[in-house]
Order: structure tokens, then C-alpha cells, then sequence
């Protein structure tokens, strides 16, 4: 049932109810046909047009509620595997208390554009821990930087090889994953045998369904206390973002 039809099966009811109390006690012992009960709530609703916008109201703010339980109720669920799981890894400090989550694609524009707010963040404040998952949907490229993202990792420059990655405008290439990550130290040939381990896979296939979960199908997406932003933010909503990450307790 569409969000309209629930508002007017409701309005219906609720008119039905309202404009009984003002019909005799004798009528109202004799059924009211399908046609007796349309005409009662059009007539009441053309002289109250309002209490649809006030139903819809109290509907649209319930809908958002039960949204923002069961994404609260989905969180709690992966939340261990958000912290410690092998999909990523961490940017700034970690042992940091304010915490953000990110989902990110390499290839994603507006999440490059997000990386120097977090990379001028996490330098500004040295209690920011930015726990990194990575989110390769926009294609094979994006997949391929997400696991030498990981690979890197292994070589403990995962922070290096993120940056390096997000930093490149447009879209990445075999070619060019591999000469930024050579250019932030990395042994190359270690990094191309890490990368077929089959744990990588897993784990990108493990935030893929996290993401699902929660109800992420865009880059960049970025949880903190307990609430999903999706989508590109200023460095305004970003400073807002870090502040209720920072009241409230992890």
C-alpha cells in the first residue's frame, strides 16, 4: 500500500468516525452502505482539507521513526565488524574517540572531494579515528584499487595508499594504481601476491553486504552516533558531523 493510500484509508477512518458522532442515534442503527460512507468522508474532507496534511504528517514523522530504528537496530548488528573487521582500515588516530565511519569507491567523485576535508580534519584534531571501509561499486577498477588498498595495509601503509588513491582525479587504471602505490613505498611484488589472497575478497564481499544492510547504495556514505549521512558533505556538515560524533560516547 502506497504512502498516499495509507493516509486516505486512515483519513477515511478517522472521518468516518468523526462524522458518525454527528449523525442521529437513530440512523446510526440502520448499515451504512459503501456509497452512504464515500459521500461521508468526501463531504467531511471538502470541509476539512486539513486534517490530511496533519494525518500525512503524523504518518511521514512515524515512517521516519521506524527508519531510524531499524537502521539503528541493523548498526548494532555489524557494529563489531564495522570496528575490527578486515574491510578496511583506519585514517587519523586509532585510539581516537570521535569516531566516523566511511564507505568509499575510489573512482567515486565525491569522495574525492571529501578527502582533503578528512585529511585537514584528522591533522587539525588528533582524537579523530576515521574507521575506513572499503566500497568498490562502480566498477572493476574500483575493485582492483580497493584491494591494493588492502594489500597495502598488510604493509602497514594503508593510510599512505588511501590518499595516494582518492587523490587522482578521474577514474583509476591497473597501470596507475600501481605507480601511485610504488610511490608511497610499497614492494610492489609483495602487493600483487596480497592482493589474490582470497581474504581480500571476502572482506570487500563482507562490506558489500554491510552496506546492503544499512541501506548504503551510494559513495561516500559516513555513519557517526548511531546516524547514516550519505552523500558528499560541506566542510560545514562535516564539522557538524564530527561534533555529534564527539558528544556522544563510543
Amino acid at each position: 500500500m502506497g504512502f498516499l493510500s495509507k493516509v486516505l484509508r486512515l483519513g477515511a477512518i478517522a472521518v468516518v468516525g468523526v462524522s458518525l458522532a454527528h449523525v442521529p442515534a437513530s440512523a446510526q442503527s440502520k448499515p451504512l452502505s459503501k456509497t452512504q460512507i464515500e459521500q461521508i468522508v468526501r463531504n467531511y474532507l471538502l470541509k476539512n482539507p486539513e486534517i490530511l496534511i496533519e494525518m500525512s504528517q503524523i504518518l511521514d514523522a512515524k515512517q521516519k521513526a521506524q527508519t531510524a530504528n531499524r537502521f539503528s537496530e541493523n548498526l548494532n548488528s555489524v557494529i563489531f565488524e564495522l570496528e575490527n573487521g578486515d574491510g578496511g582500515g583506519v585514517l587519523g588516530n586509532p585510539k581516537g574517540t570521535t569516531v566516523i565511519y566511511e564507505f568509499s569507491d575510489y573512482n567515486c567523485p565525491y569522495c574525492k572531494r571529501m578527502a582533503p576535508i578528512i585529511e585537514k580534519a584528522i591533522k587539525a584534531d588528533k582524537n579523530i579515528k576515521v574507521i575506513l571501509r572499503e566500497f568498490p561499486i562502480l566498477g572493476p577498477s574500483s575493485k582492483l584499487a580497493s584491494k591494493a588498498a588492502l594489500a597495502a595495509k598488510m604493509q602497514g601503509k594503508y593510510q599512505q595508499a588511501h590518499f595516494a588513491l582518492i587523490g587522482v582525479k578521474g577514474r583509476l587504471s591497473e597501470s596507475k594504481v600501481f605507480k601511485l602505490l610504488a610511490g608511497v613505498g610499497l614492494d610492489l611484488d609483495r602487493l600483487k601476491k596480497d592482493m589474490k589472497r582470497p581474504e581480500i575478497d571476502q572482506a570487500i564481499e563482507k562490506n558489500l553486504q554491510i552496506g546492503q544492510l544499512l541501506g548504503i547504495n551510494g559513495t561516500p556514505a559516513f555513519i557517526a552516533a548511531e546516524k547514516l549521512y550519505p552523500g558528499a558533505l560541506s566542510p560545514e556538515q562535516f564539522a557538524q558531523m564530527l561534533k555529534a560524533a564527539t558528544a556522544k560516547p563510543n
